[in-house]
């Protein structure tokens, strides 16, 4: 039976985040629980699957991973560290440098320890609330304004303008057709929250999806790197999904070319009609 105690947690975490820069499926197979789950820095929900496949299909390059300044509390066979998680990582070549607060959960699981599931959430300033007066953030704790999480964030959006959080997208299947937007876009689907199935984007916008009998189609467009187009339409044609060149659904098998960028209409399982494009006219 495993040690009880906190050393061999933190030795759980210091081979985490070395497989995690290893990019090493097997281990972190191996240390994790078949249920895991990773909550990720914006709310999205992986399972254990979805977890490996960022490395698994090389979406995921992780360079540089500390878990530090980690707190351990065990209750029976739980454990619950708590720490700053600092990486430095590319997903599907964008970075996604920062610093987190991570909370991880281990169980002690025939001959060894295993992770059951991790949690991030940005590092912020004090809720909108907080009595003026607190003690000022300085060192590694001062938060830049492009970093900043959600509290700071609050903060901002309450004297400036407000940001779009998310929009419910109505299908006749929701675990399908966020699945399918999700595989067009190279991104995950979340797991099902109350009555939504969840599709976050890299700006934290979320698309709810929600079963419904009766809607009308919508229209959602997404901006893209040109490298990322590529792989969407690669992903788009490859499947026999209908494309456009026009929002009218006109010129069926083309792509448009607005504002020096490429850009392509493209349908969804329930009648929406999605977009891609490399270029605004903003």
């Amino acid at each position: 039976m495993p040690e009880l105690n906190e050393e061999a947690i933190e030795e759980l975490n210091q081979r985490w985040a070395e497989a995690e820069m290893r990019g090493d499926i097997a281990a972190l197979d191996a240390m994790s629980t078949d249920d895991f789950r990773l909550v990720g820095p914006v709310g999205f929900v992986l399972d254990k699957q979805q977890w490996l496949d960022r490395y698994r299909n090389g979406d995921l390059v992780t360079t540089s991973l500390r878990f530090e300044d980690a707190q351990t509390h065990l209750y029976g066979d739980t454990a619950v560290s708590i720490g700053r998680h600092i990486q430095q990582a590319e997903y599907q070549g964008h970075p996604v440098n920062g610093e987190f607060r991570s909370t991880h959960v281990a169980v002690r699981a025939g001959d060894g320890w295993r992770l059951a599931g991790c949690q991030l959430s940005p590092i912020g300033g004090p809720p909108p609330f907080a009595p003026p007066g607190g003690p000022p953030r300085t060192g590694s704790q001062a938060v830049p304004a492009a970093q900043a999480g959600p509290a700071q964030a609050a903060q901002t959006r309450a004297a400036g303008r407000p940001e779009l959080n998310h929009i419910i997208v109505p299908a006749h299947d929701k675990a399908a057709s966020a699945g399918f937007l999700a595989g067009v876009l190279g991104l995950h689907a979340g797991l099902q929250t109350g009555s939504f199935v969840p599709l976050t984007l890299s700006n934290g916008v979320t698309l709810d999806y929600m079963n419904r009998e009766r809607f009308e189609p919508q229209h959602c467009a997404f901006l893209v790197s040109e490298q990322d187009f590529d792989a969407a339409f690669g992903r788009i044609e490859g499947q026999g999904v209908g494309y456009y060149a026009e929002p009218n659904r006109s010129l069926p098998g083309q792509i448009n070319h607005r504002f020096g960028g490429r850009g392509v209409y493209f349908d969804d399982p329930n009648g929406h009609l999605m977009e891609i494009l490399t270029a605004t006219g903003g």
